[in-house]
């Protein structure tokens, strides 16, 4: 998993939403995006690749 930090933080409520962008049959890459006050200002991103058993 590879995470991106995009701008700093403060006492706030983040919220995040994650997507599954490719789904094999054994593998899912799922990115994901975290903000705070403004959903097209992300602080946050990431990737990352699960083994789906």
């Amino acid at each position: 998993f590879s995470v991106d930090y995009l701008r700093p933080t403060g006492p706030l409520t983040t919220r995040a939403r994650a997507e599954i962008f490719k789904l094999g049959r054994r593998i899912a890459n799922v990115r994901v995006v975290a903000w705070q006050d403004d959903r097209s200002r992300p602080v946050v991103a990431g990737n990352g690749k699960f083994l789906l058993s």
